[in-house]
Protein backbone atom coordinates (compact mmCIF):
# COMPACT_ATOMS: atom_id res chain seq x y z
CA UNK A 1 0.00 0.00 0.00
CA UNK A 2 1.29 3.46 -0.89
CA UNK A 3 1.57 6.24 1.64
CA UNK A 4 -0.72 9.24 1.08
CA UNK A 5 0.90 12.08 -0.79
CA UNK A 6 0.16 15.77 -1.28
CA UNK A 7 -1.97 16.69 -4.30
CA UNK A 8 -0.01 17.25 -7.49
CA UNK A 9 -0.79 20.76 -8.72
CA UNK A 10 0.48 20.16 -12.27
CA UNK A 11 -2.10 17.45 -12.93
CA UNK A 12 -5.76 17.62 -13.90
CA UNK A 13 -7.66 14.36 -13.51
CA UNK A 14 -9.86 13.62 -16.51
CA UNK A 15 -12.43 10.92 -15.83
CA UNK A 16 -14.00 9.12 -18.76
CA UNK A 17 -17.66 9.95 -19.31
CA UNK A 18 -19.26 8.61 -22.48
CA UNK A 19 -21.77 11.49 -22.38
CA UNK A 20 -19.06 14.08 -23.03
CA UNK A 21 -18.23 15.15 -26.55
CA UNK A 22 -14.71 16.28 -27.37
CA UNK A 23 -15.90 19.89 -27.35
CA UNK A 24 -17.57 19.59 -23.92
CA UNK A 25 -14.45 17.94 -22.50
CA UNK A 26 -12.24 20.74 -23.85
CA UNK A 27 -14.63 23.39 -22.52
CA UNK A 28 -14.46 21.78 -19.07
CA UNK A 29 -10.68 21.66 -19.27
CA UNK A 30 -10.49 25.33 -20.27
CA UNK A 31 -12.81 26.22 -17.40
CA UNK A 32 -10.57 24.31 -14.95
CA UNK A 33 -7.56 26.22 -16.27
CA UNK A 34 -9.41 29.54 -15.99
CA UNK A 35 -9.35 30.09 -19.75
CA UNK A 36 -11.78 31.24 -22.42
CA UNK A 37 -14.09 28.33 -23.19
CA UNK A 38 -15.67 29.30 -26.48
CA UNK A 39 -14.81 28.39 -30.06
CA UNK A 40 -14.46 25.28 -32.15
CA UNK A 41 -12.49 22.19 -31.10
CA UNK A 42 -9.25 23.42 -32.68
CA UNK A 43 -9.52 26.80 -30.91
CA UNK A 44 -10.26 25.10 -27.58
CA UNK A 45 -7.23 22.81 -27.93
CA UNK A 46 -5.02 25.81 -28.73
CA UNK A 47 -6.45 27.75 -25.76
CA UNK A 48 -5.79 24.85 -23.38
CA UNK A 49 -2.25 24.22 -24.63
CA UNK A 50 -1.24 27.87 -24.67
CA UNK A 51 -2.90 28.60 -21.34
CA UNK A 52 -1.36 25.60 -19.61
CA UNK A 53 2.05 26.44 -21.06
CA UNK A 54 1.86 30.05 -19.88
CA UNK A 55 0.73 28.97 -16.42
CA UNK A 56 3.62 26.50 -16.23
CA UNK A 57 6.12 29.19 -17.30
CA UNK A 58 4.72 31.68 -14.79
CA UNK A 59 5.38 29.18 -12.00
CA UNK A 60 3.86 29.29 -8.55
CA UNK A 61 2.55 32.55 -7.38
Amino acid sequence: MCAPTAPIKDVILIEADPGYTAKVLLQALCARLGLLKTGNIHELVEECVQGATLQKLAGPG
